[in-house]
């Protein structure tokens, strides 16, 4: 799995955090919490095709719409979607995507050149035919993976909720 670091405002939370230390609950109730919220939320917004900052990713281009891959941007087979990945251990919450495109789609790509590996030319369906090379235009920055403002609330809430079931 590629890695990628995200810097957010995260005061609430590391407060939230921080009492629930003081309180000496463990935090592995409220990270499998979290995680739950986090595949929820992101799913919610791959449906709506919005990033974690709540802006539209950018549309397909005319030219790669399909049958095969409907209208919504960043999902094909559904590998993308079905690769969102969490792991709650210790005091640590991981979550991201397993799939290997997710950083290329995330950040986007400058323009490049695609050429066979194991055959002569490149075809494809309802393509122009057989290549020795085909030039991408690279592609748009459509980011997957973030806490958006309103995930940060959910997880400060998610922990006071489990402040008081707890007693505290």
């Amino acid at each position: 799995m590629t890695s990628m670091k995200f810097t957010a405002d995260t005061r609430a939370v590391r407060a939230a955090f921080a009492r629930m230390r003081r309180a000496g609950l463990q935090p592995r109730p409220a990270l499998l919490a979290i995680a739950e919220h986090l595949q929820r939320s992101h799913r919610d917004r791959w449906r709506r095709g919005i990033g974690p900052d709540g802006r539209p990713w950018a549309p397909l281009r005319p030219s790669t719409l399909s049958a095969k891959r409907g209208r919504f941007p960043l999902y094909e087979e559904g590998d993308m979607l079905r690769g969102l990945v969490t792991r709650a251990s210790g005091k640590r919450l991981v979550f991201g995507i397993s799939d290997w495109k997710a950083p290329l789609h995330h950040f986007g790509t400058e323009p490049y050149t695609i050429t066979p590996r194991k055959k002569k030319a490149l075809a494809w369906p309802g393509g122009p035919g057989p290549r020795r090379r085909v030039d991408h235009p690279g592609l748009p920055a459509r980011p997957l993976v973030g806490i958006s403002a309103s995930d940060r609330r959910e997880i400060v809430e998610i922990i006071e909720d489990y402040l008081v079931s707890s007693g505290q």
